[in-house]
């Protein structure tokens, strides 16, 4: 249910003075106050139905459900704010670390850039950044486009006074963000008042990228006002408030009660009720409109389309109704046909495939399968951008794991996979097996059946522990003078090199016989100091032209700025050293870690993915197949590449297994 929210609003016919030297503003003046006293001139919009605002004491307060992906918000149906002065007053509540929660006002446009104040914790890697103390949040002040910029500084739970500055300079904003007064950040914009007006709004409700877990606890938010010295283009029809509406619906979707839908009206995005075969709700009085199947607070809809997104998580559904897609209609007279811009693909696991909690999903090419999502209003073809790791995370609904020889459902971006789909099978974290799909046509609308999976005595597995020898390896120092730098300590086999030296140590197999499998390294990655020239390397080897590398170590800083690396972070390098050339950096943390080399043949050659900590971090496909054969090395090496100067200190790292997995015929 759309719930209208508000403001007694007050309104002023001085207009501001101007100011000397500046630019005169567009539109009329016009000022208000929204004390919150009653309900009218904003909209209510939440992620789910038994989410509420609640109007008391003379201000608004927002919720957020604990162990849920919340998100409510208000937002003005005025949409036509220029420039002026916009202030928000709210009592910031104390978030926890590391929890996916956020508040958000500020200025929107039609087509969903803003100009915000965000509050969060936010994660660790800018909380060091910026050195903030335990007890204070952290607040981002960004544009998020024409053009994005972000800014970042300290404030503590607690009441606040945010403001946004909007001035004209020729036919362009300058923007200014103020913190209790005090001015924080400013950017001139790409764009004026003759291009776009502003709506506000306010949020709360989870953010991915604020925290690593989903809200343990509820939240909420007190604004006890926001206010508008500003000027108004007068494109704002005045008692355009939204008026209750219904809709037939068919075609591709499912026609229970209780479904949740977006709505678009006058760009606005409004949650419509199904029931008896009909959709029902409020919002603004349009001459047409589009609806998106399921619902998405987060939706909009713009000249370019509608965006929406696709969640890394998706759940899986002993039902085939239940695994809802995500369809899309406009009016037609007073009803809707949606169509479904995905598909449903059916599995069954087999007993080999027992207790497994999580199927990771990805598609060889690098499509992604997850992440923002713009519909093509005119063609439906379909636009994706990776938020997290482009692979869909899929777990069974309201169980802890999948059952077997159960047929499960669930929905996939439609369209030809050449390479087919890879699924790897997790359970309790670790990996228990994976399986490549052949080549596939995905038709929208349709459900595709894999057959019953097994991995059932598909692998063979070769693994070396180091509890005592290392039989089957050879010892190897590109520098004999510095003797053997390795030891069995623990379980675990131990390289070093030597301060003040150029050592390059390495341990690798006898047999150099080994190809398509699963190589698998548990490695301890020690604290190597900055700039010195130090690697740890897990890799395959036939000859120069054909390895595939991990080498971890502190990097140079050219490589730790572009991939984003913290100070107590290393630099994992991945490497194809030709045939082709390719090495990607991603940053990693000091201690253990399960470092995966996949090898595959496709169209007979091999497909190189690169996996740390279960996670897919790179794939690319090689020039070359199954002719090639390599060992398995392990090394501790003062290399040029991954600093600026022969380290001072000893170096070492740890390896507690190697195992090699290679799938039956």
């Amino acid at each position: 249910m759309i719930a209208c929210l508000g403001l007694m609003a007050f309104a002023c016919t001085q207009q501001p003075s101007p100011q000397p030297d500046k630019t005169q503003p567009s539109g009329s003046p016009l000022s208000l106050l929204w004390d919150f006293d009653s309900d009218a001139d904003w909209v209510f919009t939440a992620s789910s139905g038994d989410l509420s605002c609640n109007v008391e004491n003379g201000s608004i307060y927002l919720y957020s459900r604990a162990n849920r992906k919340d998100i409510s918000s208000i937002e003005t149906l005025r949409n036509d704010f220029l420039s002026g002065e916009y202030e928000w007053r709210l009592y910031v509540p104390n978030f926890q670390s590391g929890e996916q929660i956020a508040f958000t006002c500020g200025l929107r446009l039609a087509d969903a850039s803003a100009l915000t104040f965000g509050i969060s914790y936010g994660t660790q890697e800018l909380r060091s950044d910026f050195g903030l103390a335990a007890d204070e949040l952290m607040l981002c002040l960004s544009s998020s486009s024409g053009p994005y910029s972000a800014s970042y500084c300290a404030v503590s739970p607690g009441w606040h006074n945010l403001k946004i500055k909007l001035s004209e300079d020729a036919l362009s904003y300058k923007a200014a963000w103020l913190l209790d007064g005090e001015e924080k950040f400013s950017i001139s914009l790409d764009y004026g008042p003759e291009q776009r007006g502003f709506s506000l709004f306010c949020s709360l409700g989870y953010e991915q990228g604020s925290g690593t877990k989903v809200p343990e606890q509820d939240y909420q938010v007190r604004i006890d006002y926001v206010s508008a010295d500003a000027y108004v283009s007068g494109s704002y029809i005045e008692g355009a408030n939204p008026v209750s509406l219904s809709f037939g619906i068919s075609g591709n979707v499912p026609l229970s009660d209780g479904l949740e839908f977006s709505l678009f009206s006058k760009g606005g995005n409004y949650r419509f009720v199904s029931r008896n075969s009909e959709i029902s709700g409020s919002a603004p009085e349009d001459a047409s409109y589009w609806a998106l199947f399921p619902y998405d607070s987060a939706a909009s809809i713009s000249k370019t389309g509608i965006s929406t997104s696709i969640p890394s998580e998706v759940k899986a559904f002993e039902s085939l109704e239940a695994a809802q897609c995500l369809s899309v209609a406009e009016t037609e007279s007073d009803s809707f046909y949606f169509y479904d811009l995905m598909s449903r693909m059916q599995l069954c696991l087999d007993e080999s495939l027992a207790d497994v909690s999580e199927i990771i999903i990805s598609d060889p090419s690098g499509r992604a399968l997850e992440g923002s999502l713009t519909i093509d209003c005119d063609s439906f073809d379909l636009y994706t951008k990776a938020l997290s790791d482009a692979c869909i995370h899929l777990k069974p609904a309201d169980v802890s794991a999948f059952k077997t020889d159960v047929p499960y459902f669930f929905s996939i971006l439609s369209g030809r996979y050449a390479q087919g789909l890879e699924l790897r099978f997790m359970s309790g974290g670790s990996l228990k097996g994976s399986i490549s799909l052949p080549a596939m046509e995905l038709k929208a609308g349709e459900c595709s059946d894999m057959q019953q999976l097994s991995i059932e005595q598909q692998w063979k597995e070769t693994r070396w522990e180091f509890n005592s020898n290392i039989n089957g390896w050879y010892y190897y120092t590109h520098n004999p003078a510095s003797g053997e730098c390795y030891s069995l300590e623990d379980g675990c086999l131990k390289l070093w090199t030597n301060a003040n030296s150029m050592d390059r140590n390495k341990l690798h197999t006898i047999r150099e016989d080994f190809g398509e499998g699963i190589y698998t390294f548990r490695t301890y990655v020690s604290r190597i100091a900055a700039g010195e020239k130090c690697s740890i390397g897990a890799f395959i080897y036939s000859d120069d032209a054909h390895e595939m590398d991990f080498e971890i170590g502190y990097g140079k800083a050219a490589a730790r700025q572009a991939c984003g690396a913290a100070d107590d972070e290393m630099v994992a390098c991945m490497t194809s050293q030709d045939l082709p050339f390719n090495s990607t950096y991603t940053p990693i943390s000091v201690g253990w870690h399960t470092l995966v080399l996949k090898l595959d043949v496709i169209d007979g050659k091999y497909r190189m993915t690169w996996i740390i900590d279960d996670v897919q971090i790179k794939q690319l496909n090689l020039r070359y197949g199954p002719e090639i054969k390599f060992l398995i090395s392990v090394s501790v090496e003062n290399l040029e590449f991954m600093g600026d100067f022969q380290p001072v200190h000893e170096n070492y790292a740890l390896f507690d297994y190697v195992s090699y997995k290679q799938q039956l015929q």
